[in-house]
């Protein structure tokens, strides 16, 4: 018997289940260098805070960029990037360039812009996992609400 994990995972085509797993690390990663940023002093902990929660309403917004549908002939989700979600790329893309900049507005010194952009960055990379993992949900729901259900749960 499969489990509820290894259900869902079937259900999600491999292309997105590589992406969410890319995503997942690359904003681990993040995360943990903005905690050593933290506790080294390089970044005040409020700042950090704010920022992270800053990316990830971006990333939630921008994870909006692939559309994700069900494709019925496989049975699985799967994702493309449509014109609404190219014009987010582009406006997520025109931010990066400027991030430095717009940040360094309201906070001085090269170090912590540094800082600071690297957690909007982590948020953003959380938003989108999180976005995405949502919408999959809601997919999934909707499709194999079956697969949703946890084992004991008397559904």
């Amino acid at each position: 018997m499969q489990s509820r994990r290894d259900n869902v995972a079937a259900r999600i085509d491999s292309k997105l289940r590589v992406r969410l797993r890319i995503f997942s690390v690359i904003a681990l990663v993040m995360l943990a260098v903005i905690l050593f940023d933290v506790f080294s002093g390089r970044l005040a902990g409020g700042l950090a805070l704010v920022a992270v929660a800053a990316g990830v309403l971006i990333g939630v917004l921008v994870s909006r960029m692939f559309r994700l549908s069900w494709h019925a002939e496989n049975g699985v989700v799967v994702s493309r990037i449509d014109w609404i979600g190219l014009g987010i790329l582009l406006a997520y893309l025109v931010f990066s360039i400027f991030r430095n900049r717009l940040i360094g507005t309201w906070i001085q010194g090269v170090t912590e812009v540094a800082a600071s952009g690297l957690a909007i960055s982590a948020g953003v990379m959380v938003g989108r996992v999180l976005g995405m993992h949502l919408g999959i949900r809601r997919l999934l729901s909707i499709w194999v609400p079956e697969v949703l259900v946890r084992p004991g749960n008397g559904d």
